[in-house]
This record gives structure tokens, sequence and C-alpha cells, in this order.
């Protein structure tokens, strides 16, 4: 219970969430959001938060159905190449109680999270394209995969570069 309650309303997890309400209004203008660049703004954010916490509660409670653990394991030796593939791979199939499995559970949260909000929408005057939703829900965990696999290193690099200067 506490996991879940950091993944959802945990610092990284709010921060994570404004910044993709942030950037969806910044890229969007539509007026289905609302009428001036303050309502667009702040309905993306609720968007972004209803969309985050059903994801994050569908996701957790298939894994726990499923004891899956879904903590995205980095490789982070051999080539780049192998290394990409792997955080690729890791995005879709998580190491079960005897073997691989696929990530049932990040499936489930993308695709339930996507017609949520295809279904609900008070934040919109149209409804939401379930397959796009779904898929950026899905493009997001392998954001996430690739930057487990390669945080540390570029993280370490800006340091180094902006010490530099």
């Amino acid at each position: 219970m506490n996991e879940y309650l950091h993944d959802t309303f945990g610092p990284s997890a709010l921060s994570s969430t404004l910044a993709s309400g942030t950037v969806g209004s910044a890229l969007s203008d539509s007026p289905s959001w609302g009428s001036d660049s303050h309502t667009r703004y702040i309905h993306h954010l609720e968007a972004s938060l209803a969309r985050h916490t059903a994801q994050q509660s569908i996701e957790s409670a298939a894994a726990a159905m499923l004891r899956q653990n879904e903590a995205f394991v980095p490789l982070r030796q051999g080539t780049v190449g192998r290394r990409m593939r792997s955080a690729l791979y890791r995005s879709f199939v998580v190491q079960g109680q005897d073997e691989n499995e696929i990530a049932a559970p990040r499936i489930a949260a993308a695709i339930g999270a996507g017609w949520m909000a295809h279904e609900w929408h008070p934040w919109e005057r149209t409804a939401p394209n379930p397959w796009i939703g779904s898929a950026e829900i899905l493009g997001r965990y392998v954001l996430r995969s690739y930057w487990r696999e390669f945080g540390p290193e570029i993280s370490r690099g800006l340091r180094q570069a902006l010490r530099l200067h």
C-alpha cells in the first residue's frame, strides 16, 4: 500500500504529472480544453492527474493479483545496442515468480486509463481517442525503462559537463 501511495502521489509522481499537464497545455491550444489559456492549463493538469491515478491504481491492483514485480530492471552492462534492446524488452516483460512474463499490469493500466479518459472527460468537450491515450502511456513506460537504463550515465555526464563550464 505504501508503494502504491508513493508511486501515485509521491513527489516524483506529482512532479511528472505536473510536467505532463504543463507540456500538454503548451502543445495544445485546442478550444476543446477550454476558452482561455488558464482554463486549458488547469484542465490539462486535472486530466494528467486523473489519468496517472487511474493508471497507477490499475497497475498496482493487477500486479498484486498476478504477483508480479513491476520494477524496471536495468542491464547496465554490454553494448549500447544490447542495453537498448533490453530496456525495450523490459518495458513489456517482467521477471515473474519462475520465469519472464508479459507485463500484463502495465498493458492493462495503459488500456484501462486510455478508456477511462474516453468515457469520463469532464475537462474536454470531446472524448479523447482511447487508443492514442493508451499508446502515450505505453510510450511513457518505454521512456521510463530507457531512463532507468541510461539515466545514471546521462546525469553523471551532465554533472561533469556543467563542472567544466
